[in-house]
């Protein structure tokens, strides 16, 4: 992504982090397992999985006409509010001009200009998530309702998505605005317009999606459950290991409060693990797809969004995260 873009992309998107990477999925080769390790190398490429479909969304959106002219005008938007602030309103009057003839060619209603990723993990056991959750509620009875924010944050085991987009009719009301401030001398108020309008979800309509990371785990760890069936020499201790660890990740999230209205599809996923368990301790192959029915209804189910736009929702993020 080229500097103009990436300045760009944090004006609008201010007090915003990004965290990207590649992914391998990669089935473990030597004989001998480390459990601990073999486990965390899973998780780990699990993680790595997800920010790659990330990766790839941002890939494709940078090839996006419409994309490419809205930073143009966003660009051009930018520069006119270090023009008001110095008093340049012929400069600043040019680049809202110009911005508002290049957004005329964007056909697209809601721009999508970059998706970014965060992850908060929780780093314990489903018992330990049981005793703090237990904390909180004898905190919460006895009126600590400070305190009890405070731990809430601590159980979090989730991944957050990010995707920054631009209205383009809010956008080119707000410029047109702007533009008109500027003809009428009004710098002051056009400058503190431009600076406003970035908070504007009108005009910056992001949205975010949050996923329980130990369901996304889970998924990845069953997904490598089944490729090592498939080879000729079938390693049940590991397909054991594996399906165990994505039983405690989803208990980990239930515990956590994740599947909170959703425990019969908890139920039923844990149930189809246990057979594969069962069935790999007997080293036997077991039946997945039911399992992978249930955990990608339960993902779905799972998801939670906030966007101030909401009739967008479907618009855009079917493409990005199923």
């Amino acid at each position: 992504m080229k500097i103009k873009e990436k300045l760009l992309i944090s004006v609008a998107a201010t007090g915003m982090l990004i965290t990207t990477a590649g992914a391998n999925t990669s089935v473990l080769k030597h004989n001998s397992i480390n459990k601990s390790e073999y486990i965390q190398e899973k998780v780990n490429n699990a993680i790595k999985s997800e920010k790659k479909k990330i990766k790839n969304v941002n890939k494709i959106m940078s090839h996006d006409k419409d994309r490419k002219a809205v930073l143009l005008a966003l660009q051009n938007f930018t520069q006119a509010l270090f023009d008001l602030k110095a008093k340049d309103k012929v400069s600043a009057e040019a680049k809202l001009k110009y911005a508002k003839n290049v957004l005329k060619n964007v056909k697209k209603e809601i721009v999508p200009i970059q998706s970014r990723m965060f992850l908060l993990e929780f780093e314990g056991t489903p018992p330990a998530a049981k005793k703090l959750a237990t904390n909180i509620k004898k905190m919460v009875n006895k009126g600590n309702l400070q305190g009890t924010s405070e731990l809430l944050n601590l159980m979090k085991d989730e991944i957050d998505v990010y995707e920054i987009d631009v209205n383009k009719k809010g956008f080119e009301k707000t410029v047109d605005k702007i533009y008109k401030m500027i003809k009428a001398n009004k710098l002051n108020e056009a400058f503190k317009a431009v600076a406003k309008a970035f908070n504007d979800p009108g005009v910056f309509p992001n949205f975010i999606v949050k996923y329980p990371l130990g369901l996304i785990k889970a998924a990845f760890l069953v997904e490598n459950a089944k490729a090592l069936e498939s080879m000729k020499k079938i390693d049940y201790k590991k397909i054991d290991i594996l399906i165990e660890e994505a039983i405690q990740e989803l208990k980990l999230d239930k515990e956590l409060g994740y599947f909170y209205g959703k425990e019969k599809l908890y139920g039923k996923a844990l149930n189809e693990l246990e057979k594969i368990k069962q069935e790999a301790e007997k080293n036997k192959t077991g039946s997945y797809k039911e399992l992978n029915e249930v955990l990608k209804t339960l993902k779905i189910n799972s998801q939670k969004v906030k966007n101030p736009r909401n009739f967008l929702i479907k618009k855009i993020a079917s493409p990005l995260f199923f």
